[in-house]
């Protein structure tokens, strides 16, 4: 795979994967395809469309902030920042493109199976999957997660 980045004169363009959007601020963090949290300011824009968390864009910096150029791909399906999982046997693999060797996991049983436990991240494959373990083998419980790069 190439760089996240292109250069020419005067502008850079990178595609990046939005993470988190703040109204407040009017920033999104987003991620570009080397790992790179990027700042996009969210009121400059060259198109009429929303950027909304998941989605794939292309970003310049012609302008001196980046700033959303394109559009390339929404998420189909579940939302890949956070969810629901079943364990079995106190362990669950869920598989979401958006975790990263950085991003904060965090984990919380919603429904309690069998014999909870103390819940865990016990392992991740970044761009693929994570698995919460609990301590508990025999735990069955229905646990909420959400993923969250840090700044």
């Amino acid at each position: 795979m190439g760089s996240a980045a292109t250069y020419g004169i005067g502008w850079s363009i990178k595609q990046v994967l939005i993470r988190e959007i703040s109204a407040l601020s009017g920033i999104a963090r987003a991620v570009d395809t080397e790992g790179t949290v990027v700042e996009v300011r969210t009121g400059l824009q060259r198109t009429g469309i929303t950027p909304r968390v998941g989605q794939t864009w292309l970003v310049d910096r012609d302008l001196g902030a980046w700033t959303f150029t394109a559009l390339v791909a929404t998420p189909a399906g579940p939302d890949p920042l956070h969810g629901r999982v079943v364990l079995t046997a106190g362990v669950a693999v869920v598989a979401t493109t958006a975790v990263t060797a950085a991003s904060n996991i965090y984990v919380m049983s919603q429904a309690d199976g069998g014999t909870p436990g103390w819940l865990r991240i016990s392992a991740r494959v970044p761009g693929a999957s994570f698995t919460v373990r609990s301590s508990s083998t025999t735990d069955l419980s229905t646990v909420a997660w959400r993923i969250h790069e840090p700044l």
